[in-house]
């Protein structure tokens, strides 16, 4: 486990290969945390969580030069992580754990909302400003930032936590997979494949996102921005369907590369047939079980 926590550590140098190694380790570290939350429970995993981040912050900090902001955005997405994989343990379920997952991160926009008095709307910045002030660390992205358009802070924020919750949610499923294959193999596909949210929740989105719909100014600015986060939920309940299809027909493999390299084309059908999902049924509907 440690050179994966070394090369998180390393994720706020300034080095375009350590940073590009960094993105490695971070995953595996996390998945690694999420592997002892499951395994273990709350205590150890909670152990585990705190030396991790004491010795990446240690070696980052101080040892490769980092930024404590840089350093902030790299734990927070082990946080996620940690709570869900509890919730996972005590639920057996991939729906309430995702769905935990999504609330830290909803409570992550709302308290940026209200910290910033509620005017994140209002400020524009382009991208040559971000990469001047060296918020591409922050973003994980490269030198080329400049080339973006101009973006609200909103939409950079929003993007921050939709990026953060579907890392947490990818750590948390090389976690389980990793504990299946301890104590029971082949259960994660089986478990993933039936991932499906209640309708309480797909009724809270449709109002977020009628709400957004109906009002103007900082009102639809936050409800929109809640519900793009809420999105990334139903992209993995749309995702699971493709493969619980695939799996059951015995469907050739290749369909599932073409999803997820069409990712940015299919972004809104599968998030559209995961919502559609929680109240048609789809899987039970074509007799998948």
């Amino acid at each position: 486990m440690l050179i994966p926590l070394l090369l998180s550590a390393a994720a706020g140098a300034d080095i375009p290969l350590v940073r590009a190694l960094s993105a490695a380790g971070y995953c595996i570290s996390g998945a690694l945390i999420a592997l002892v939350m499951l395994r273990y429970g709350a205590m150890q995993g909670a152990f585990v969580l705190g030396a991790v981040v004491a010795l990446v912050g240690g070696v980052s900090v101080v040892g490769v030069g980092g930024t404590p902001e840089g350093l902030l955005l790299v734990v927070a997405g082990w946080v996620p992580t940690a709570v869900s994989a509890l919730v996972l343990r005590h639920s057996n379920a991939q729906g309430p754990a995702l769905l935990a997952a999504g609330a830290i991160a909803v409570f992550i926009w709302t308290a940026a909302w209200f910290v910033n008095g509620g005017g994140l709307h209002e400020t524009a910045l382009s991208g040559s400003a971000l990469s001047d002030g060296g918020s591409d660390a922050l973003l994980g992205a490269s030198n080329g930032l400049h080339m973006m358009p101009e973006l609200s802070l909103v939409d950079l924020v929003v993007l921050m936590l939709m990026s953060l919750l579907m890392t947490a949610a990818s750590m948390l499923f090389l976690g389980r997979s990793w504990h299946a294959m301890l104590d029971k193999p082949g259960g994660f596909g089986e478990e993933f494949r039936a991932l499906r949210f209640p309708r309480w929740f797909a009724y809270c989105f449709a109002g977020a996102v009628l709400g957004s719909l109906l009002t103007t100014g900082g009102g639809a600015a936050f409800l929109g921005g809640m519900t793009r986060i809420a999105t990334v939920l139903f992209l993995f309940q749309g995702i699971a369907i493709v493969h619980a299809i695939v799996n059951a027909r015995g469907a050739w493999v290749g369909w599932l590369v073409a999803m997820y390299l069409s990712l940015p084309v299919t972004y809104l059908f599968l998030v559209t047939g995961g919502f559609a999902d929680t109240f048609m049924d789809f899987r039970r509907r074509a007799g998948i079980t």
